[in-house]
């Protein structure tokens, strides 16, 4: 391998570290974003947990809601409200944060190959230098 080979391989090995740490910031990034909304989802999951009792027990005074009317709103809350409530503490918020813990995994595991690659090409060019350095040296 002659020299002008080597410059084109290491200006190949320079534009491949360069995309790869675009890419690299670029999913650190997007990780960190997810890791704040995943701090924030099971901060509003504590509050809806905390809060249950504001939308399975609305305060209603007697003189209000007697009769059908007390009925009425005791069977919307059992069948409709307190149901729905628990679908979003339980199941959907869990959901998403399953998924977002999942995706933050996934981004982990892109980082550390991404590491890895850069400090592979990193290392090849440290090698095709040394060699250009010698080949001149010689010549």
């Amino acid at each position: 391998m002659d020299v002008f080979s080597i410059n084109a391989e290491l200006s190949r090995l320079q534009h491949r570290i360069y995309l790869n740490n675009n890419d690299l910031q670029a999913k650190q990034e997007y990780l960190e974003r997810l890791k704040r909304t995943l701090h924030s989802l099971d901060s509003k999951r504590g509050d809806f947990r905390g809060n249950n009792q504001l939308c399975t027990k609305p305060e209603c005074s007697k003189s209000t809601f007697f009769g059908n009317n007390a009925d009425t709103v005791e069977g919307l809350r059992d069948s409709d409200i307190i149901p729905s409530y628990k679908d979003i503490t339980d199941n959907q918020l869990h959901r998403k944060i399953d998924q977002i813990e999942t995706k933050i995994k996934e981004l982990e595991g892109d980082i550390s190959a991404l590491n890895s690659s850069i400090n592979t090409l990193e290392s090849s060019k440290r090698s095709l230098i040394d060699r250009r350095n010698e080949m001149r040296r010689l010549s």
